[in-house]
Parts: C-alpha cells; sequence; structure tokens
C-alpha cells in the first residue's frame, strides 16, 4: 500500500483532476490485523480525494503461504476459522470489495501459456500449482468441498444486514446468521497458536 506506483498514481489523479475508479492490492496473511491494516492505510492513502471516493478491492487475498503443504492440512477447520477472521476483519475495516483466493485447486499445464509467458513465468506456475500446491481452494482438483467452502457457501450472506458479529477477548466471532442459527468460531490469535471450535446453534 504504500510502495510505489500506488501512492504516486493517487497523488497524480487527485491533483490532476483524473478519475479514479477504484485502487487494489493483494495480501496472504492468517493475520486479521493485517488484513484491517490494508484497508486503513488504503483509506489514508484516499482521504481527501476530490468527489466521490474511489472504492477499494482486495483483488486476491488468502491465508499464509505454508511452508509445506499437505492435502490433509486443506481439511483443517482452523484454516476455515482464520479465513473467516480475516474476511471479516477487512469488512468491519471498511474495505468495497474482497477476491477470495481461488475458488477451485487445479492443474497447471503449460502448452497454452507457452506462447505469451515468459520461461521464468511457466515455472513459477509449475511451481505453485503442481510442484508445491498451496490447497487455498474451496474445492479440491477433484471437486473435494473443503471446510473453508462453508464460510462462502450461499445462503450464508456475509453483509452487514443480516451478520453481526462479537468480538470477545479470546478472539471469538460469533456469526449471527438468523434469529435461530449461529455459528461460532473461536480462534485465538495472541498466543501464536491457531485454534478453533467450530460449531452450530440451531434453535426453534
Amino acid at each position: 500500500m504504500t510502495n510505489e506506483p500506488l501512492p504516486g498514481l493517487v497523488k497524480h489523479c487527485r491533483e490532476s483532476g483524473t478519475r479514479l475508479d477504484f485502487i487494489s492490492w493483494h495480501l496472504y496473511s492468517d493475520d486479521p490485523a493485517q488484513h484491517a491494516r490494508g484497508v486503513e492505510l488504503g483509506k489514508q492513502l484516499l482521504e481527501g480525494f476530490p468527489g466521490k471516493r474511489p472504492e477499494m478491492l482486495v483483488t486476491e487475498w488468502s491465508k499464509s503461504f505454508d511452508a509445506v503443504s499437505a492435502e490433509d492440512m486443506a481439511f483443517e477447520p482452523r484454516r476455515a476459522a482464520n479465513i473467516a477472521a480475516n474476511a471479516l476483519a477487512m469488512r468491519e475495516a471498511g474495505l468495497d470489495w474482497s477476491f477470495y483466493y481461488h475458488i477451485w485447486d487445479q492443474t497447471f499445464y503449460p502448452e497454452p501459456f507457452e506462447p505469451f509467458y515468459s520461461p521464468e513465468g511457466i515455472a513459477m506456475m509449475i511451481e505453485h500449482w503442481n510442484q508445491v500446491p498451496h490447497r487455498m481452494g474451496l474445492f479440491g482438483v477433484n471437486g473435494e468441498v473443503r471446510p473453508i467452502y462453508f464460510v462462502y457457501q450461499p445462503g450464508i450472506p456475509l453483509v452487514a444486514d443480516s451478520l453481526s458479529v462479537f468480538h470477545h477477548l479470546a478472539g471469538g466471532l460469533k456469526l449471527q446468521l438468523s434469529d435461530h442459527a449461529r455459528i461460532l468460531l473461536q480462534v485465538d490469535y495472541r498466543t501464536g497458536i491457531l485454534s478453533c471450535g467450530l460449531a452450530f446453534e440451531v434453535g426453534f
């Protein structure tokens, strides 16, 4: 957010009257505070912008990259809790749009990309998709449904009118889905050890 060319672009548009519709950035982190901090920096960067404030978009975000990526790790409940906490932190900080990376894990086939990708680009894609897949998808390569899917499951709207969030001292989150259904996430980020419990309360 503080590195060029973004600050210079905003400055140029502000001083020249050039239309600026949005600013965007990427972030991979397990820390909700870091995701919220990105939004705060964006707001500071756009402070005093004439006319309608440009929208703020995180066009690629997820958890931190693991040093070792194993298939079983993609099914750990704590990963879903972390993604929910990060998304809520960005929303509460005032972000306009976020785009989680990503929906579906895939295998990279280089042939279609060789006409316009550099050899270095091909090598990077092979490493990140085939050799050390990060397994961040809501679905696995073969369509396996992972716990993160239920954070974004259709019918669970992450919008202010239908979702109430309560922060507890231990880092807990309470997602109010309706008058009768709640999801409880307990995550402790302060100790450096991420643990969680996921429970559904349903009443009639």
